[in-house]
Formats: structure tokens, C-alpha cells, sequence
């Protein structure tokens, strides 16, 4: 009300009596809304945890072109879109050479649209090399719902459909922000994970059960469920310990099996023996110490000190000060 308002003066017209005091509330809101926006730049400036959030709130604006809403910057899906592509058809130029687009949370959204347009493309025999790996992506629960025009469900159907099974899908129960793309109505039965997904010819339909990888990921379809925490250390890799929900997808050893999965080089079907020499942290247990006698002292050792509350109670000890499973 105080745009129209303000119009309206400059035009040298009153407003309404009845408008009046929907202006004032409209000047109001508008205050407050400056008062708001320059308290984020300055905590985005302070704290690292609210840049970030506002970092995704500008990731998520200046992905839409700008036809859609003129006071944000330049659309970058407009400049990384077409540079991914030409980047992925020189390598796939090798005969030898196989790509995997990979990206995580909104970057799925752009690699999904490069991958869709990589499809349209490319020669059949380039397009089998071609593999998708999304992780902690919105492509299923919130683009189709908010933006069905510009992501409807029959063009994943169709990119699932063109990449035959090489769309891998991490995702996490814990993620607040990602989520399942390649199945949905899921249910457990019988102690089995089912449900409904695209298959590998572009169809939907049910799929076969869950199957448990080596790495203790639960895949279903295209998506790979992690565990969380993940299971580690690894010997060779990073381990992300603690409970990750959208982050550090990359740390989790099923991400080099998805990767090999989308990439042609291995069979999620096929069976695989769990890593040669994967080291698990194992909680060792301490000896338990007898009550002391009436009138003597409690002898010293783990557990020692802790009260009469831990008095016959036995305590966790990890090796090499790692956190237990």
C-alpha cells in the first residue's frame, strides 16, 4: 500500500481517506523489511553459519532468469549450463573417456539440466558414457511442486529414461534440505524396502527390493539411502564423523561406488565383497570393578572416581580416541 500511495502523491492526487491507514502499514512493513535485510548482511558478515544460509537463499533468486523477478543479479544458469556442456561433449570427444556429472543440493538441479541437454545432443554411442550422480538434491520433493512448467516429472522420467540406470541419487534421512529423486512411495514390508521409481527404460513402475551395499548404503532404484553417522573409518579417505544431514556427501564411501555405478564401470545389482581391509571402530569393553569391602578403599582403575552412581557399571573405552558406533 505505500507504493501505490506514494504513486499517488506524486501525481499530486490524495489517497482515499479509507487508504490512509493501510499506508501507514504499508510504510511500516517496508521499514521493517529494510531493518531486516540489513541486519542479515551484517550477521552474514559476523557468522559464517548465516552467510551460508543467506548464500542459499541468493543461490536459489539468481538461478531463475531475470524475467522472472528484474532486481537480482544476472542468471548464472544461463552461463554454466552451456559452458558444462561444451566442456562435457570435448571429453567425450575421446573414445576412451567416460563423464559423471555430480552435484549436490542446488548444483543437482544444474547438472540435471546439463544432463538433459547433454541427451539431446550427443551421438548414441557418447551418451552411453555419459553417468549423472546427484546428492542431497530438491529435484523431487520441491522443484516439480513449486516449478511444474519448468520441472515437470515426465522430463526426469525422460532423463532416467535416457542415462538407463546411470542416475545415482544420494541421499540421507537426516537431510532436512535433499531427499529421495528416483523412487517415492516407499514402504517397508516384511523387513524388505520397497517401493515405486523410474526404470532404466524410462517407465515407472515397481521396483525390485532394496539391496545392502558394501559400504552399508541402502539402495533402492537410483537412490543410494547412507547411513548416518556413516560407518569409518576408512583407511585412504576422509571420515566425516557425527551426524551430517546435508553435508559431506563426498566423505561417504558409497559416493565412489555411485560414481563407478553412473559412470558404466560397475553393476548395482551384482553383489560386492565389502572393502579389503575396512577398519571399524570397535567400542572395547573395560573390566567391570568389584564393590570394595565394607571399610576399605576402592581400587584405582577405569571407572575409578566416578561416583557411587557408575559403582558396577562398566564404561566404553574407543581405541585410538574415536568415537564408538
Amino acid at each position: 500500500m505505500a507504493v501505490p500511495a506514494a504513486g499517488l502523491r506524486l501525481r499530486e492526487v490524495d489517497p482515499p481517506g479509507w487508504a490512509r491507514p493501510f499506508a501507514a502499514v504499508g510504510v511500516i512493513v517496508l521499514a521493517v523489511l529494510a531493518v531486516s535485510l540489513l541486519r542479515a548482511v551484517y550477521l552474514a558478515a559476523r557468522r559464517p553459519d548465516a552467510a551460508r544460509q543467506l548464500g542459499v537463499l541468493a543461490d536459489l533468486a539468481a538461478f531463475w532468469p531475470r524475467e522472472a523477478h528484474p532486481v537480482v543479479p544476472a542468471c548464472y544458469a544461463l552461463k554454466v549450463v552451456p559452458e558444462l556442456v561444451s566442456r562435457v561433449r570435448e571429453h567425450l570427444a575421446d573414445p576412451g573417456t567416460r563423464v559423471v556429472l555430480a552435484g549436490h543440493s542446488q548444483g543437482s538441479l544444474l547438472a540435471a539440466v546439463a544432463a538433459a541437454r547433454l541427451l539431446e545432443q550427443l551421438p548414441a554411442e557418447q551418451a552411453q558414457r555419459l553417468g549423472l550422480v546427484t546428492a542431497g538434491s530438491q529435484l523431487q520433493w520441491a522443484y516439480p511442486r513449486a516449478f511444474p512448467a519448468v520441472v515437470p516429472h515426465d522430463s526426469l522420467a525422460r532423463l532416467a529414461g535416457g542415462l538407463a540406470g546411470r542416475w545415482r541419487a544420494l541421499c540421507r534421512g537426516t537431510d532436512p534440505l535433499g531427499g529421495a529423486v528416483t523412487t517415492w512411495d516407499r514402504q517397508v514390508f516384511d523387513g524388505m524396502l520397497l517401493g515405486v521409481g523410474f526404470l532404466p527404460d524410462g517407465t515407472c513402475g515397481a521396483l525390485p527390493p532394496a539391496l545392502r551395499g558394501p559400504t552399508g548404503a541402502l539402495v533402492l532404484g537410483g537412490d543410494h539411502w547412507l547411513p548416518d553417522p556413516q560407518r569409518g573409518p576408512f583407511p585412504g579417505r576422509r571420515w566425516a564423523a557425527g551426524v551430517n544431514r546435508h553435508a559431506d556427501y563426498t566423505s561417504d564411501p558409497e559416493w565412489d561406488r555411485a560414481v563407478a555405478i553412473a559412470a558404466g564401470l560397475e553393476d548395482v545389482s551384482t553383489p560386492t565383497a565389502p572393502t579389503i581391509g575396512a577398519v571399524l571402530p570397535v567400542a572395547r569393553r573395560a573390566p567391570v570393578l568389584p564393590d570394595p569391602a565394607p571399610g576399605g578403599r576402592r581400587a584405582t582403575g577405569p571407572g575409578a572416581g566416578a561416583g557411587p552412581r557408575a559403582r558396577g557399571r562398566p564404561r566404553h573405552v574407543t581405541r585410538g580416541g574415536r568415537p564408538g558406533p
